[in-house]
């Protein structure tokens, strides 16, 4: 999968893309618009990957949770097509901040003119 750390992936989150690329492609087949090669498996399994690897959580905020619990909540996920051209870092310089469904990119450090704009990478599901 190209342009989606590929190589970050694990094995049982690559299967579950393919799972699905697959899934859908069986649905499209039948379609009369459908050509094999123009839009086949392995690009459907491209996408499903880069969409999964830029989408974003949308959270609640649980003020009524015991200490020592997450008080955050993951209610969705949502793809937001201008916040995504941010790249992934450990250490990034801006986070998004949700109120309700409509996301909002912050700046935690300082961001120098020309400085590229990094985000905390999804968090795989698995961990």
């Amino acid at each position: 999968i190209p342009y989606c750390h590929a190589d970050l992936i694990k094995p049982s989150m690559l299967s579950s893309y393919e799972q699905i690329a697959s899934l859908l492609h069986s649905v499209v087949q039948t379609e009369p618009w459908y050509n094999e090669s123009l839009c086949p498996l392995s690009t459907i399994t491209s996408c499903i990957g880069k969409l999964y690897s830029n989408r974003f959580a949308v959270t609640t905020i649980d003020l009524s949770a015991p200490v020592g619990q997450s008080f955050a909540q993951e209610t969705a996920i949502g793809l937001y097509p201008l916040l995504s051209l941010a790249n992934h870092r450990c250490s990034p310089n801006a986070t998004v901040v949700f109120d309700g469904l409509q996301a909002t990119l912050r700046s935690i450090a300082p961001i120098h003119k020309g400085e590229e704009i990094t985000v905390f990478p999804p968090r795989d599901p698995e961990s």
